[in-house]
């Protein structure tokens, strides 16, 4: 309990840190095709949208480019090219 609240703040660094291991880059491969979002909704229909491009996220992206299905990923932070 006591460490929680430690823990909590920490996590983003934490997990940060965790997957620049090398270990992280063999298993999910970071170079993708990305396509941006465009503003209207029609343009949307029929795409996969994947929320957050960390850990899950990549292997959702990889997993999806792999189908050759439309996606489009929504990320606060800059993805590196």
């Amino acid at each position: 309990m006591a460490l929680s609240t430690y823990l909590i703040k920490t996590a983003p660094t934490l997990a940060h840190k965790t997957v620049s291991l090398p270990v992280f880059s063999t298993l999910v491969p970071t170079t993708l095709v990305l396509s941006a979002a465009s503003e209207t909704d029609d343009d949307l229909s029929g795409h996969l949208v994947i929320i957050g491009y960390g850990v899950c996220g990549k292997q959702i992206a990889y997993d999806t480019n792999q189908q050759r299905a439309p996606f489009h990923i929504i990320e606060l932070d800059e993805i590196p090219e």
